[in-house]
């Protein structure tokens, strides 16, 4: 009996450690799947902050480069051609539009001798011959007009005006420097101011004074002659015209430039003409100034 009963205390016992030890679970040993967190994470140090993984730095991809615009190539411009015109040279007179416009009763042409070269070649057979005059003289220089006493003033007109021969409304006045010298354009200026006070002086019906040149070279440039310089017109005298019509508003206006069809027309002495370019000169002039040939 008492054998028995010790076998069956051994029994219970050993049934006891068994249960026990079959009621514990093994922790797992598998890893968890990469990217996600561990369950039961390390905890932080005591008493510090939790510890971060330090972040990556952020990758930087540089822009594509910003190219600069092509450049627009400049238009190109055809130069305009001009068409050929058979009209002289210089255009009618057009005077400034406040000034006086005619028509004028008598107009008197004050120049050199080369003057009248073209004035009595036909000129006055396209214009009114009976409201032209001429006044030629020979080295009329513009100092001698700038001088009240000079003994150029007892000069008198040929194919004289029928009315107010002696007191024109008009002077066309060529002008020429001291013996063919360089003028400053101030030089000018004072010689042509006084020029034109002695005529408003002595010419009491005076409208208007227009200041010209001399038959001109072709495009103002010297010819090939023993005297180039009397083939041109120097600069500082279309200056100095340019400025007078504002010294005499109303007054003063400037002439059409009129120039030769060629070097040759000077016959080797400029700026004379004779019989054939003299004649083509005058038919220039008389269409610059028929419009003043009737009323």
């Amino acid at each position: 009996m008492k054998r028995r009963a010790l076998w069956i205390l051994t029994l219970g016992l050993g049934l006891t450690a068994f249960a026990c030890s079959s009621s514990e679970v093994a922790p797992p040993t598998s890893t968890p799947p990469a990217g996600n967190p561990p369950v039961n994470p390390t905890p932080p140090p005591a008493g510090g902050e939790p510890s971060v993984a330090p972040m990556p730095p952020p990758v930087v991809v540089p822009s594509p480069p910003v190219m600069p615009a092509p450049a627009t190539p400049a238009p190109v411009v055809t130069p305009t051609v001009p068409p050929t015109s058979t009209a002289p040279d210089g255009g009618p007179s057009a005077p400034d539009p406040t000034g006086p416009r005619g028509p004028f009763t008598c107009s008197l042409v004050i120049g050199i001798q080369a003057t009248g070269d073209w004035f009595n070649a036909g000129f006055e057979k396209i214009v009114d011959n009976n409201r032209w005059e001429l006044m030629a003289v020979h080295s009329g220089f513009i100092d001698y007009w700038a001088d009240p006493k000079d003994k150029i003033w007892g000069s008198k007109p040929s194919s004289a005006c029928a009315n107010n021969a002696d007191n024109p409304d008009r002077v066309i006045l060529t002008g020429l420097s001291l013996h063919w010298q360089k003028v400053s354009v101030a030089e000018w200026v004072t010689h042509l101011s006084a020029a034109v006070k002695n005529f408003q002086a002595k010419y009491s019906n005076l409208k208007n004074v227009e200041l010209a040149t001399f038959v001109r070279s072709p495009g103002d440039k010297p010819c090939p002659l023993g005297d180039t310089f009397r083939t041109y017109d120097m600069v500082e005298q279309d200056q100095a015209y340019e400025m007078m019509p504002a010294l005499f508003p109303g007054l003063v206006t400037v002439a059409p430039k009129v120039h030769v069809d060629s070097c040759d027309d000077y016959a080797g002495h400029p700026p004379h003409l004779p019989g054939g370019p003299a004649a083509r000169a005058a038919m220039k002039m008389g269409a610059v100034y028929k419009e003043s040939a009737s009323p």
